[in-house]
C-alpha cells in the first residue's frame, strides 16, 4: 500500500488519459474551480470526492480506497501480502495455493482485484517457465483494466498505478526470456525514469525501484552496456540497503564485478566479489556463493580468503515469510480498529492516550475521514501492527511533505547522520499544523534529543531528560518496571531503546540490560506483525547482547544474538547482521574461542563494508571489526 499526494495523483491521472480539467469536472460533477484547487494542493479532496474523480477517468475506485483490494476482509489483505512474499521468495507452490484461495474469495471481483490476480498469476507463470503467449495474454488483460490506451513504446511520461508496474516488469522478463533483450531494457529504462515522478511517498516508491533496477542491470550486462550497469548497480544498491534491508545488495555487487571485468578493470573487482560471496552466505544462498567463487577463480583469476565461513554449520536456513498477525472479522479500517480494541480489552481512552482525543478515535472507528496519517499509524502500532498493508493514504500537501520528511529524518537518525537530520527537522517544524499532533510533537522532541547528544556531551544529564520528556508526551505514566506490559508505538520503543543506551554508556549496565530484556519480551509478545516488529527488534537484540557481554554473561549473549540472527537471516534482512555477527565474534573471542570467532568477524567485516557507503552508522564500525579480526587471526 502507498501514501499518495492526493493533488498530484488526481492531476497525473487526468493528464494520463488526456482529459481536460473542465471535462473531469463535468464527469465527476465537481465545480471546475474546486477541481483546480484540489490539483494545486490548496484543498484535499474528501473520500467521496476522490472516488468521483477516480471514477471520472474510468478507473476502479475501490482499488484506491482503504482495504487492500476494495472493501474485502482483513484476511484477504493478509493473503495478498502473503502472495507477494511467496513470489518474492519464488515459493511457487505456496503462491499457487494462495492464488487459488484469492480467486475463490467472495467479493474479490472488482477491476482492481482482477488486475491484482492477473499480475500475480503472470509473475507466477513466468517463474514456472510457462509459454510466453499465455503470460503475455494475462499482462495485456491486466493492463487493459486500468490503462485502455496503453502503448508500451510510450512508457516514458506515463504514470503507473496499482499493479501496472509489476505487470510491465514481468513483461520485460518475458521479453528477456524470449531473447529480445533490447525490448526488456527499453521497458525497464522507461520505468526507471517514471518511478521518480510518481505522486507516491519515497518509502514505497523506492521500494519498487530495487527489483526494476536489478533486472535492468542484468539485461544491460547482456547488451554490453557496462558503464550503465555500474551506474544502475550503485543506484540499486543504495535503495536495497535503505528500503529492502540489503536483500539485493549481493546481486548488485556481483553484477558490478562482472561489468568491471568486462571493462578491463579486473583489479577493482575484488571487494565486490567479496561482498557478493559473504552477502550470499549471510542469506544462506550457498549455491550462489559458490558460483561467485568459481567465477572469480576461473574468469577473473581472483581468489580470496574465506576465513572458514564455508565450513560453518547452520547456513542452510530457509527463508520464511513475515507473519502479519491473526486476521479478524472486519470490512473497513474503522471496524478493524474497533475489533482489535475490543479483543485487547482496551477502552477508547486507553487506545487514544497520547495519540489523539477520544472524539477523533471514535470518528476513525466510524470510518469518518481523518486528516492525519500519524493517528492511524500510531493506533495500529499500539496493536503491534503496520497499517500500510490494509489501506492507501491520500494526503494533503502538508501531510505528504511531513510524512516524507519524517521518514528521511528517521533514516538519518538511525544512521547517525545528525547534521543532515537537523536541516530536515528545521524544515519539518515549519509545516503548518504539523506540531499540533502529539505523535508529531514526540517525533520532533526525539529528533532534537538525538541531535543534541551528537553536538554536546552524549553522557550529559540533559540527554536522558530530553528523551523522557519526549516519551511522556504520549506516555505520561511510563515506568521501567512495566515495559513488557505496555502497548508501545515505534517511536516509544525507539526512545526507550535510546534511553537504555545512555544508561549502558554511563555505567548503569544492569539497569540498561533489564530495560532491553523487557523491550525484547514486549516485541516478541505484542508485535504480532513481524514487519512492524522488525523495525527495532534486532537493534534491541544487538544492544541487549552488548549489555550481557559487559555483565560477563557471554554465553547468554550468544543465545540472544542467535535469536536476532535467525530472525533477520530467515527473512532475508542483511543490514543488521554485521552488528550481530560482530557481537557474536567478540563474545566468542572473549570466551577464548579465537579460531571459532574468525568466520564471524569476517562476515561482520565484509557485511559492514558492503553497507558502509549507504548507512553511516555501519561505516563507523568497519575499522573496529577489522582490528578485532586481525586480533583473532593473531596479526599484530
Amino acid at each position: 500500500m502507498s501514501r499518495y499526494y492526493a493533488a498530484e495523483l488526481v492531476s497525473s491521472l487526468r493528464t494520463r488519459v488526456g482529459q481536460a480539467r473542465s471535462v473531469m469536472a463535468q464527469y465527476s460533477k465537481i465545480e471546475e474551480r474546486s477541481l483546480r484547487r484540489i490539483e494545486k494542493g490548496e484543498h484535499k479532496p474528501k473520500l467521496e470526492t476522490l472516488l468521483l474523480l477516480i471514477k471520472s477517468v474510468d478507473l476502479p475506485e475501490d482499488g484506491f480506497i482503504y482495504l487492500m483490494c476494495g472493501s474485502n476482509s482483513m484476511e484477504t489483505a493478509i493473503l495478498c501480502d502473503q502472495l507477494n512474499q511467496s513470489l518474492d521468495m519464488r515459493d511457487t507452490s505456496r503462491a499457487d495455493s494462495i492464488l487459488a484461495r484469492l480467486e475463490a474469495t467472495k467479493g474479490f471481483d472488482s477491476d482492481a482485484c482482477f488486475q491484482f490476480i492477473y499480475s500475480k498469476k503472470a509473475r507466477l507463470l513466468e517463474q514456472l517457465g510457462k509459454e510466453s503467449c499465455q503470460i503475455v495474454g494475462l499482462i495485456e488483460e491486466g493492463m487493459a483494466l486500468t490503462y485502455s490506451e496503453f502503448n508500451e513504446k510510450n512508457i516514458v511520461g506515463s504514470v503507473f498505478i496499482l499493479e501496472e508496474t509489476e505487470l510491465l516488469h514481468t513483461r520485460a522478463r518475458v521479453y528477456a526470456n524470449d531473447g529480445d533483450i533490447d525490448a526488456a531494457v527499453r521497458i525497464l529504462a522507461g520505468m526507471k525514469a517514471n518511478l521518480t515522478g510518481l505522486p507516491m511517498a519515497d518509502r514505497e516508491k523506492e521500494s519498487q525501484f530495487t527489483p526494476v533496477l536489478l533486472s535492468l542491470s542484468e539485461y544491460q550486462l547482456r547488451t554490453g552496456d557496462y558503464d550503465a550497469v555500474l551506474e544502475v548497480c550503485d543506484l540499486g544498491a543504495g535503495y536495497s540497503a535503505i528500503r529492502k534491508q540489503g536483500r539485493h545488495n549481493p546481486e548488485f555487487e556481483f553484477n558490478k564485478s562482472l561489468a568491471l571485468h568486462s571493462l578491463g578493470r579486473t583489479r577493482e573487482c575484488l571487494p565486490h566479489l567479496c561482498h557478493a560471496y559473504y552477502g550470499y552466505m549471510m542469506l544462506s544462498e550457498t549455491e550462489k556463493a559458490k558460483s561467485v567463487l568459481s567465477t572469480a577463480d576461473e574468469r577473473f583469476g581472483i581468489r580470496f580468503d574465506l576465513y572458514g565461513v564455508d565450513q560453518l554449520e547452520g547456513f542452510k536456513q530457509q527463508r520464511v515469510p513475515y507473519s502479519r498477525g491473526e486476521a479478524i472479522e472486519c470490512d473497513s479500517i474503522g471496524t478493524m480498529i474497533g475489533a482489535l480494541r475490543d479483543r485487547e480489552g482496551m477502552s477508547l481512552n486507553q487506545l487514544c492516550r497520547g495519540i489523539c482525543d477520544k472524539t477523533t478515535l471514535r470518528r476513525i472507528e466510524n470510518d469518518e475521514p481523518t486528516e492525519h496519517i500519524c493517528f492511524l499509524e500510531s493506533i495500529m502500532q499500539r496493536f503491534g501492527r503496520e497499517s500500510n498493508i490494509y489501506m492507501n493514504f491520500f494526503l494533503s500537501r502538508e501531510d505528504f511533505i511531513s510524512a516524507q520528511l519524517r521518514d528521511r529524518i528517521d533514516e538519518l537518525l538511525i544512521g547517525r547522520r545528525f547534521v543532515e537530520a537537523e536541516v530536515f527537522l528545521r524544515e519539518l517544524k515549519t509545516i503548518k499544523g504539523f506540531i499540533e499532533q502529539k505523535p508529531n510533537q514526540q517525533f520532533v522532541k526525539l529528533a532534537e534529543s538525538m541531535i543534541y547528544a551528537s553536538l554536546h556531551d552524549p553522557l550529559s544529564a540533559e540527554y536522558p531528560e530530553m528523551l523522557l520528556d519526549a516519551l511522556k508526551i504520549t506516555f505520561p505514566e511510563f515506568t521501567e518496571r512495566y515495559i513488557d506490559r505496555y502497548t508501545l508505538t515505534y517511536n516509544e520503543v525507539f526512545i526507550i531503546n535510546s534511553f537504555a543506551g545512555y544508561l549502558r554508556d554511563t555505567g548503569a549496565v544492569k539497569r540498561a540490560s533489564d530495560i532491553y530484556a523487557r523491550l525484547r519480551r514486549n516485541l516478541n509478545e505484542r508485535y504480532v506483525d513481524e514487519v512492524a516488529k522488525s523495525r527495532m527488534f534486532s537493534t534491541i537484540i544487538s544492544n541487549y547482547s552488548s549489555c550481557l557481554g559487559r555483565e560477563g554473561k557471554r554465553r547468554e549473549a550468544l543465545y540472544v544474538i542467535d535469536e536476532g540472527v535467525n530472525f533477520e537471516r530467515g527473512r532475508g534482512r542483511l543490514t543488521m547482521l554485521p552488528n550481530l555477527y560482530f557481537n557474536k565474534a567478540y563474545n566468542m573471542l572473549k570466551l577464548g574461542d579465537r579460531s571459532g570467532s574468525v568466520p564471524y568477524f569476517a562476515l561482520a567485516y565484509y557485511g559492514a563494508s558492503m553497507f558502509a557507503p549507504y548507512i553511516h552508522s555501519i561505516e563507523m564500525i568497519v575499522p573496529v571489526i577489522k582490528d578485532h579480526l586481525s586480533e583473532a587471526l593473531g596479526i599484530a
